[in-house]
């Protein structure tokens, strides 16, 4: 086994390849790095150097050639925005600036700037053309692709190692994870310890992908806001759900869909999920009851 760590997208990543004679990979997992550093540094929304900047500066005025990989992201992630709009919506820029939660501003925007803001997100607004042309119809508005940004990393990085040959991998990008061949334990954050604590693990040969109200937020007046945005009003979401494990196909789905459950607050009953609730209990799906171990 070869296990190669790097640091991008914000987080510390890891793949692990379980194949025999790995040692042969270690190229292709040189290359795979340098890649997802190249897709973290496009689209970073705090960089003012990024492909997601330039389009966010040109809102409104004109197109901007992005990088292939930006541009992927940007189309799919706008299809999965009109398909649940009002739940998820990487037109959310405005409402990131205003509350930089990442950044560890703790002061409260103002009522009147966040229902500006509201006004400003509609993923239609995103213009496409070929040649990886990207646009914003409007001047104020931006885009954030940290929702899924990750997902879409780990995707590409299982794709690139199932075509490379190798058969059986673990791929971990924060909470986004994938397996490739045999099941493999995914561990579940317990989100009232410390980092690498879990509370169970799940065993899968899917995309496990966890999101949470504890990951990034800040405090004011003894009252935590989370980085998790309800669209609907502007404001950080307030829900009894602290953590949300989904088991999905594809880790980018997990990641899209992890924030409209947050945001609808409602989970079909057929969907495969872990929710960690504020007070400690748990609720675990029937499909993964057989799955899921306990710590």
């Amino acid at each position: 086994m070869i296990e190669h760590i790097f640091f991008a997208l914000g987080t510390v990543n890891s793949i692990k390849i379980y194949d025999k004679n790995s040692k042969n990979y270690e190229p292709l997992l040189k290359h795979i790095q340098e890649r997802i550093e190249y897709i973290s540094s496009h689209c970073n929304f705090y960089d003012d150097q990024s492909d997601l900047s330039h389009i966010n500066q040109q809102a409104g005025e004109s197109y901007v050639t992005v990088d292939q990989d930006t541009y992927m992201i940007i189309r799919e992630a706008k299809a999965y925005s009109v398909q649940y709009k009002g739940f998820f919506d990487i037109t959310v820029g405005p409402l990131t600036r205003l509350w930089h939660i990442n950044t560890n501003n703790n002061e409260m925007p103002l009522k009147q700037d966040i229902d500006r803001a509201i006004l400003k997100i509609n993923a239609q607004d995103i213009l496409l053309k070929e040649d990886n042309q990207v646009a914003l119809a409007h001047h104020g508005q931006a885009i954030d692709l940290g929702s899924i940004a990750k997902g879409y990393c780990v995707d590409l990085t299982k794709e690139l190692l199932i075509k490379a040959g190798v058969t059986e991998a673990i791929i971990q990008y924060g909470g986004s994870v994938a397996v490739i061949g045999k099941k493999k334990k995914v561990g579940i954050q317990n989100p009232f310890k410390s980092q690498g604590e879990i509370m169970g693990y799940i065993e899968t040969e899917a995309c496990v992908v966890t999101s949470g109200t504890y990951e990034h937020y800040f405090m004011h007046d003894n009252k935590r806001y989370s980085h998790l945005f309800d669209l609907r009003t502007g404001y950080p979401i307030e829900t009894d759900m602290m953590s949300l494990t989904v088991v999905t196909s594809s880790a980018l789905l997990g990641d899209v869909l992890t924030t409209v459950y947050f945001n609808k607050g409602v989970i079909p009953r057929d969907e495969d999920v872990c929710v960690i609730m504020n007070d400690g209990r748990y609720y675990l799906s029937e499909s993964l009851r057989k799955e899921f171990y306990a710590r």
